[in-house]
């Protein structure tokens, strides 16, 4: 264990009376309500699985500034014990000795609030640690002291500390058993298990805290009471390099004397037993599940001890007699077993729970939000296309599974096959050519005593009508509910988009299913087909995740599964974690065999996004050198600095039909990777690499222009394609490789296609939508930007919604293959950067840009991102001529505010009702919080401090 030495206690003692010294001299008036909020570590509020140990990475510590308008902080003061007594009593400048103090920073002039890291004593394993921040203002003058907050540690892949071992069935021939009674059962039966021990607790209680990984998901129970609120859990990983385990506080569920431990397992995508293309049932890591579990119990008297998987487990076949993430799942409840994670049940037929070979990867806390249920809906109608055949309409395409309520005789089987559309017959179509069918199909074999309500555990599918068939007597509204379940990323975060433009309001919803629905441990690109993490579409709409979501732990995650996926030839899969599909020289498809940079690009540009939107600057530590790895390994690849594999923008343009020209998107993302690895490298001090990586960028830049730029007709073609295409002018501009001279050129022959050519409409896929909205706001076409964001004929977002489409599809065309991607849902970082206006002006929000921008027939916009920082806040509204907008910055943060003139020549601002520019100039004295104001081209900047602010902006003359 890490204690604090004997050394790290003298240290701290004369530390705290140097402090009482220190601050015995400055005491002054306290600023009331200035403080720090929301304390967290390692991006999470009261963490419970901090890693430890000589490879983890310092925790670090962030808080929210409060106070009044402007205040800035200019000091702060953590301090930590491992009694929080000590803390919650009230503190001055003194801390009492024997209370456990295990860091006191002293006054530390500064005004970092994220990203502080831990300088404390050494944290050790598996121990609770409480902590307060006092802040100062730039002036001096103190704040008060924030409320207590805690964190508790892991324990790390040791077997000093894991004492358990792997265990679970070990199915050969003659346990398995076909299903041939069922319907529509053509895959092996291998039952899940279930595994359970009785144990004895003396003594009296202090804490008992549940560490468990349960291959590939388990459910857990302690006294017939379920253990948490997590289903499909845990996540994903490349089992042969990184196993997740999850811990529970459950001090609450044991009791003194006997007690029960119960867990069922399902096979998830440790052991997918059906048939696919990308080949999960071969994966090198394929078993049948196990489990490896520690419950470590602490008690009054200081003594302790651990109930761990062993030999001691006893194991049977459970009712689950098949589940898999594709095909669906077969529940027999005449074979449940009533009691049995209880203490006292008769488990004499069990038999003994065989060791396992264990996995093999590292075993690490799972640090990311867990995947959750998150509502449920009501059926909407139900259909009956044919005798004894009903379906239900949930009315929203969702990704999750219903729950079943139902009353018949023993040995009824309710069948419930779920699609996102339907036959012209009426029944639901799962048509696939991917998998081995049949797919998203449930059976639940009644017990026949009374009424039965059953959900699955182990699967999730993608749908909305649910076809149920067998059901005994009459199905009604009160038969079935529909389970969301996604990673619950969404908790205690309230990002919010909402206009005057209902279509506008329709397509951000529509964007927000889709993207909650693709997000399972993994960002996926359908729930209903694949489940896969493929790259390309994880990369497209990361900041529209950022923008919505609390997306950090669960990147942070999901690059940890790509570096685990990278060869140390630098190549990377297209989908992260994989079976070892797409890899070169692997079964499957070809084309996405070698490099495919706008899939790649998850790796390259992802870290750079975190490092931009939270701050991070570790992200990019930790993979820098596996981004430059990938980089060599694409320069292999690169035939004169231009690079002619991947497979472009997927989809083709909609309206030409012409397949977007690989070398344009594969070329520019090599240059943007080149310019993202040097600024990266530059930043983390390797300055002879950032030059080098900064002069590739140049000659990627220089040999793409000669190759693909037609200076005679002013914009981006390719000797494959005669026809102007949207996407390969997009990339350009949106990376910044056009030069100077020609930029506004290329601009207008953008705006042209798109106005007069195509009649206001988009001709764009997969890649170049990502920047086509973007690129034309930022470049002072953001009429037109509206235009296409609210065009509703084919293609278009408002397409979809005249057509009654509930999430996004995976191609503009309404016949799509799948009605439940999300890779074209960028229009919402649109609507938070141009139409609310919120940007990052300087990494983690430190400085925040304001810049709201009118179109059209758009009235009003509220806009509201839960920043690092905090709450950030832009609502606009135009009122008489003028336009009235009120901004919220976090406290410690800067703004640059810009304001639209609408053409006025002559203007007053306002700023909660005072004066601050009266029509000509700055006036002289300027509210609280706000810095400067100036007239800039066409708008108002006002330079602000952290607060609320109401600005009223009226103007005459055009």
């Amino acid at each position: 264990m890490y204690y604090v030495s004997t050394h790290y206690r003298l240290f701290a003692m004369m530390s705290i009376f140097a402090m009482v010294v220190i601050f015995a001299g400055c005491r002054s008036e306290k600023i009331e309500d200035f403080t720090a909020l929301n304390l967290s570590v390692e991006y999470e509020h009261e963490p419970n699985n901090l890693p430890v140990g000589s490879d983890a990475p310092i925790p670090r510590l962030a808080w929210e500034v409060a106070g009044p308008r402007g205040v800035e902080q200019g000091a702060y003061r953590v301090v930590a014990s491992k009694n929080r007594e000590a803390l919650e009593s009230g503190l001055d400048e003194t801390l009492e000795s024997g209370n456990d103090w295990v860091w006191d920073s002293g006054r530390v002039e500064s005004g970092q609030s994220v990203h502080l890291p831990w300088r404390g004593a050494p944290l050790e394993v598996e121990t609770t640690y409480h902590w307060r921040v006092h802040l100062w203002e730039k002036g001096g003058k103190p704040g008060e002291w924030s409320k207590p907050a805690s964190f508790t540690t892991a324990i790390p892949d040791h077997s000093t500390y894991w004492k358990g071992v792997w265990i679970g069935p070990n199915y050969n021939e003659s346990k398995v058993t076909r299903a041939e009674d069922l319907p529509r059962a053509k895959a092996l039966g291998r039952p899940g298990p279930l595994l359970r021990r009785d144990f004895t607790v003396d003594g009296e209680i202090t804490n008992a805290r549940l560490h468990v990984a349960g291959l590939g998901y388990y459910e857990l129970y302690i006294n017939g009471e379920r253990v948490g609120e997590r289903v499909l859990d845990p996540g994903i990983s490349n089992y042969e390099r990184t196993i997740l385990y999850s811990t529970y506080d459950v001090t609450d569920l044991l009791s003194a004397g006997e007690n029960a431990i119960g867990a069922a397992l399902g096979r998830g995508w440790f052991g997918l037993p059906t048939e696919n293309v990308w080949l999960w049932e071969q994966a090198p890591w394929w078993s049948d599940p196990q489990l490896l579990l520690q419950l470590n119990i602490n008690f009054a008297d200081g003594t302790s001890t651990s109930i761990v998987s062993n030999e001691l487990w006893t194991m049977t076949d459970g009712p689950t007699r098949f589940d898999c993430l594709y095909t669906g799942e077969i529940f027999d409840a005449r074979v449940d077993k009533p009691g049995w994670t209880e203490s006292g049940y008769d488990a004499s037929g069990w038999e003994n729970a065989p060791v396992a070979e264990a996995p093999g990867g590292s075993l690490i806390p799972q640090r990311m939000p867990p995947v959750g249920v998150a509502n449920t809906l009501e059926p909407k109608e139900i259909m009956q296309p044919g005798d004894g055949i009903y379906i239900f309409d949930l009315g929203q395409i969702i990704a999750g599974w219903v729950e079943l309520t139902v009353e018949g005789p023993a040995g009824t089987v309710v069948t419930m096959t779920m699609g996102e559309k339907l036959h012209d017959d009426g029944t639901v179509n799962i048509e696939t050519d991917h998998i081995a069918e049949p797919i998203q199909t449930d059976q639940y074999v009644l017990k026949g005593e009374g009424t039965e309500v059953w959900e699955p555990r182990f699967s999730y599918k993608g749908f909305r009508y649910v076809q149920v068939e067998g059901y005994p007597g009459e199905p009604d509204r009160n038969t079935l509910r529909g389970k969301h379940v996604h990673t619950r990323f969404d908790v205690n975060h309230d990002s919010r988009f909402e206009c005057s433009n209902n279509l506008l309001n329709r397509i951000h919803e529509n964007t927000q299913w889709a993207y909650r629905n693709n997000h399972h441990s993994l960002p996926t690109d359908t729930p209903k087909l694949e489940k896969n993490g493929w790259m390309g579409d994880a990369q497209i709409t990361a900041m529209t995740g950022m923008y919505n979501y609390d997306m950090a732990l669960f990147y942070t995650k999901w690059l940890r599964d790509i570096a685990d996926s990278q060869l140390e030839s630098g190549e990377l899969p297209t989908i992260v974690p994989t079976s070892g599909w797409s890899y070169e020289g692997s079964d499957g498809w070809r084309a996405v065999q070698g490099p495919t940079p706008g899939w790649d690009a998850a790796y390259m540009l992802i870290p750079w996004w975190m490092y931009e939107f939270y701050g991070d600057k570790q992200i990019l530590e930790t993979h820098y050198d596996g981004m430059k790895l990938y980089l060599g390994w694409l320069q292999e690849y690169a035939d004169n600095h231009i690079v002619e594999v991947g497979l472009g923008d997927w989809g083709g343009a909609p309206l030409t039909g012409a397949d977007s020209e690989v070398a344009i998107t594969s070329t520019a993302y090599y240059y943007r990777f080149a310019r993202v690895l040097g600024d990266a490298a530059a930043l983390l001090g390797k300055m002879d690499e950032a030059v080098e990586w900064g002069e590739l960028a140049n000659t990627i830049r220089d040999t793409f222009n000669a190759k693909f730029f037609d200076e005679e007709r002013g914009y981006y073609r390719t000797g494959a394609h005669d026809e102007y295409l949207q996407t390969s002018n997009v990339f350009p501009l949106a990376f910044g490789m056009v030069p100077g001279s020609h930029k506004e050129e290329v601009v207008g022959n953008l705006v042209h296609d798109i106005m007069e050519t195509h009649g206001g409409r988009l001709n764009t896929a997969t890649l170049g939508t990502k920047y086509l909205l973007t690129v034309l706001s930022g470049h002072g076409h953001h009429e037109v930007a509206y235009t296409v964001a609210t065009q509703t004929d084919f293609p278009g977002w408002g397409h979809w919604i005249v057509n009654n489409r509930t999430s996004l599809l995976e191609f503009w065309h309404l016949d799509s293959r799948s009605w439940n991607h999300h890779f074209l849902g960028v229009i919402d970082e649109w609507f938070y950067k141009h139409l609310a206006g919120i940007q990052v002006g300087a990494p983690g929000f430190e400085n925040i840009i304001i810049a709201p921008k009118p179109a059209n027939d758009l009235d009003w916009v509220h806009g509201r991102v839960n920043s690092i920082r905090g709450i950030v806040e832009s609502n606009w509204k135009l009122v008489g001529g003028g336009i009235h907008l009120d901004v919220t910055i976090p406290g410690n943060a800067t703004a640059s505010i810009e304001i639209p003139d609408l053409g006025h020549y002559k203007i007053w601002v306002k700023e909660s009702g005072e004066t601050i520019w009266d029509g000509e100039e700055q006036v002289n004295t300027l509210p609280a919080g706000i810095k400067s104001v100036i007239r800039e081209d066409n708008r108002f900047v006002v330079k602000t401090g952290g607060g609320k602010y109401t600005f009223e902006l009226q103007g005459v003359g055009e």
